[in-house]
């Protein structure tokens, strides 16, 4: 197929003007080549070769970085910055601000937008980013542009006037600089003693930026590329924590030094490059209105910011999700008890995760919500290009009857463009949860975001979750940690805690479980549900941590327990004394088995141990034991010849140990050598009433061996070989 000639034409014209062109689809921005603008040419031949493709229809232009200029493009349009001020409002105050800007080669775009291109100066180091002024810029070698000529919908990109590219002035580079610094956007190195600091460490995934920004500091001092690696090889290299081969390195050399001079201009022996602070401007905080936080749910999820939920895959977050999006909108109260608005309001559910029809709207009507108030968004969601459109669908829907509540976007990085990088704070707070919160607060609106869990298991719940510490968590108003509940052995019970709360103090987490249910006109089938257990004994972090909370619930109720049956009422004030709460206490009541009684028709409730099963144990090679007093509070040891051959004993009972008011007072018990089992005796005084530390039964089955000592005789019915001692 032919190319079209007119299309050819324009194209080798902006070659003319020293940029490269390469094919787009037809009506269309998205190249047709392997690998996109990278393809972009200067050769006539394969310009036509390529707008002779039978996709083909419209072409597209860049400024190559081998040409030693630096020409980049503002991308003026009325959507550049997710705001509604039309684009010639805004550049308007930037001129009366910074100055006039010369007159220069410039598209008009269908959109009535201007891609109008610069030079920008050669001493000047390229600062990162795509954004200047807040309009979306275009540098060599970053992106493209659609060429003069094409055509979107029937709607021509027209070339403007006749103009050579214009230098960008000085003082629009200054302020685009001071602009970049005032946002906390990446560092620009810049050269000279304070520009750059070698850290004396330097991890495995710092080692090739290291390499990079090390050299670039060095720029500006006018040494050879030798010289520059024979630095590197003497002050980078020994740093690294894990060392890299010396091709490894001189090819991260090669990769920093390729190209210097297109990234930081002709090196400048004698200056710095200085970056204008600009004017700081304060105001009394009374001019601030005292304004209260509004709560979707008080505690857990404020209205107008961003909430982070995190968890691993299997903890039932979207089922989660499910059941706080029907409590939403049939206007019913929270899982806390905390009670609803009693009205109804609108949810919206962005979703890459769940099928809406077999999914979100099952669960959305089992747990009893209102579907038709849920909006589930089918257009592609992407940041940072598509917070602007974001912005104003979340804005338009808060707008209408019923209002909207809440925003679930699910789960984050499949929401991200790709080349953000999600571990870069800048990137991040800037491309995605900056727009995030404007689009909250805007809309007065609770976003719930939902994350996975990076693999540090051994992380604080601020660090679980994956991605950038500064650019997510710092920007998120509230973070909810999702678990597994470390006080059920079954791995049953799940848990959800607030890990983060600027606003409030968090309460404890809260248990549950998933049920099955059938959605209303369901005649087979269920799905999945979530029955709500009450608040857990334990933080989060604690949850998350290897934590000995719940073990420790349960020696504390076995201490309590271990001398026998304890009314029902004293076990509480008991286990309180211990720092055990009532949840603490009934998981670890469920852990050991506790038998509850009651003792006669009008007798009082009572707790304690289960019986074990006892057996014969025949084949016992140790003849001796150490004895360790549980009265003692300490590791005194007695030994005792006593065979123990033909013992009988209780297997499966927990060791008296920790000290203290732990113990059980006037019980001492072998301990265990090697799989051996153990033998209980008491030191001293008159036999116990009530039971040893074995099971129930043994409570009166105490014999006098020798002058104050005293065994069990169903654990130790005929001790031989000599009296303990």
């Amino acid at each position: 197929m032919a190319a079209n000639p007119d299309m050819v034409t324009m194209a080798l014209a902006q070659v003319e003007q020293g940029f490269a062109a390469f094919a787009l689809l037809a009506n269309a921005k998205k190249p047709i080549t392997p690998n996109g603008f990278k393809n972009a040419t200067r050769n006539p031949d394969w310009i036509r070769t390529q707008l002779g493709a039978p996709a083909a229809g419209n072409y597209g232009i860049i400024w190559p970085e081998d040409t030693g200029e630096r020409v980049l493009a503002l991308d003026l349009d009325n959507g550049s910055d997710g705001r509604e001020r039309p684009w010639q409002d805004r550049l308007l105050e930037l001129i009366g601000r910074i100055g006039p800007l010369p007159a220069t080669k410039a598209t008009t775009t269908p959109s009535g937008g201007r891609h109008a291109f610069y030079r920008w100066p050669a001493d000047v180091p390229i600062p990162p980013g795509d954004e200047l002024f807040g309009f979306t810029v275009r540098w060599p070698g970053r992106g493209y542009l659609v060429g003069p000529g094409s055509s979107i919908n029937g709607v021509t990109y027209l070339p403007g006037p006749t103009h050579d590219i214009a230098e960008l002035p000085r003082a629009w580079v200054d302020a685009a600089l001071a602009d970049r610094r005032r946002k906390g956007g990446d560092s620009i190195i810049t050269v000279g003693g304070a520009a750059f600091v070698l850290p004396n460490s330097i991890p495995a995934g710092r080692r090739y930026p290291t390499v990079r920004d090390y050299v670039a500091s060095r720029y500006n001092s006018g040494l050879s590329e030798d010289e520059l690696w024979a630095l590197v090889v003497a002050e980078v290299a020994p740093r690294f924590t894990v060392p890299k081969s010396e091709a490894d390195l001189r090819a991260d050399f090669d990769r920093a030094t390729a190209k210097l001079v297109q990234r930081l201009g002709p090196p400048n022996r004698h200056t710095e490059a200085v970056i204008p602070a600009g004017p700081l401007r304060d105001a009394p905080l009374t001019e601030f209105i005292s304004t209260p936080v509004e709560w979707l749910w008080a505690a857990w999820l404020p209205r107008g910011v961003v909430t982070l939920m995190d968890g691993n895959p299997g903890v039932s977050k979207s089922t989660l999700v499910a059941d706080l999006v029907a409590r939403i909108t049939s206007g019913r109260g929270w899982p806390d008890e905390t009670p609803g608005t009693g009205i109804p309001a609108r949810v919206m559910w962005i979703t890459t995760e769940d099928d809406p029809g077999r999914v979100l709207r099952p669960r959305i009507e089992a747990a009893g919500g209102d579907a038709s108030l849920v909006r589930f968004v089918i257009s592609e969601v992407v940041f940072p290009s598509g917070a602007g459109a974001f912005r104003e669908l979340v804005v338009q829907r808060s707008s209408e009857p019923a209002g909207l509540a809440l925003v679930v976007l699910d789960p984050l990085f499949s929401h991200i463009e790709a080349g953000v990088r999600t571990i870069a704070d800048a990137e991040m707070r800037k491309g995605v949860m900056n727009p995030l919160g404007d689009a909250a607060e805007a809309a007065d609106v609770a976003i719930l975001v939902v994350r996975h869990f990076n693999k540090d298991a051994q992380a604080s719940a601020l660090n679980r979750g994956a991605g950038s510490l500064g650019g997510i968590v710092g920007a998120a108003r509230a973070l909810w940690s999702v678990t597994v509940d470390k006080e059920d052995e079954t791995g049953e019970t799940k848990a959800v805690g607030v890990a983060k709360l600027n606003y409030a103090r968090a309460h404890l987490p809260l248990r549950y479980r998933v049920v099955d249910r059938v959605p209303p006109g369901w005649v087979t089938g269920t799905v999945s549900g979530i029955e709500w257990l009450g608040e857990s004994s334990m933080t989060i972090d604690e949850l998350l941590g290897e934590d000995s909370r719940a073990p420790s619930a349960v020696a504390a109720l076995e201490a309590v327990l271990t001398s026998g049956a304890v009314d029902a009422v004293l076990v509480p004030g008991m286990m309180r004394g211990r720092g055990f709460g009532d949840t603490a206490l009934r998981n670890a009541a469920k852990r050991l088995g506790v038998v509850k009684e009651k003792s006669g028709f009008q007798g009082r409730w009572t707790w304690r141990l289960p019986d074990k099963d006892v057996e014969d144990v025949w084949d016992t090679p140790s003849t001796s034991l150490s004895l360790t007093p549980a009265c003692a509070g300490g590791d005194q040891t007695h030994t005792s010849s006593t065979s123990l051959d033909s013992l009988r004993i209780a297997k499966g009972v927990q060791d008296v140990e920790g000290g203290g008011s732990s113990r059980a007072p006037g019980i001492a018990r072998a301990r265990e050598a090697g799989n051996q089992p153990a033998l209980t005796v008491v030191p001293g005084g008159q036999p116990p009433t009530v039971a040893c530390h074995f099971p129930h039964d043994h409570s009166t089955s105490w014999r006098q061996v020798a002058e104050g000592r005293w065994i069990c005789v169903i654990c130790a019915p005929e001790p031989t070989g000599g009296a303990v001692s």
